[in-house]
């Protein structure tokens, strides 16, 4: 009868994963901290900029779009 030992590939065992194994619980963590630094970082640009630069900005923005609705050819009302 044959040992284990000498049984061809027995002792040559290979894991099928050579990295390292991950854990779950602190990728969730590292990702959601991730998204909470990029939803901070819009919400910096859209709530942090002071009233005095930000409402010139909006108000340049309705005279724009107005101008625009102004030069439509065509208008919701005729249909």
């Amino acid at each position: 009868m044959k040992s284990r030992a000498l049984v061809p590939g027995f002792f040559c065992y290979k894991p099928l994963m050579t990295s390292k194994p991950i854990n779950l619980r602190q990728y969730r963590k590292r990702k959601q901290r991730e998204d909470k630094a990029k939803q901070a970082e819009t919400n910096r640009v859209e709530f942090g900029t002071p009233k005095a630069l930000s409402e010139p900005v909006r108000l340049e923005r309705e005279r724009l779009l107005r101008e625009l609705e102004a030069k439509k050819l065509d208008s919701d009302e005729d249909e």
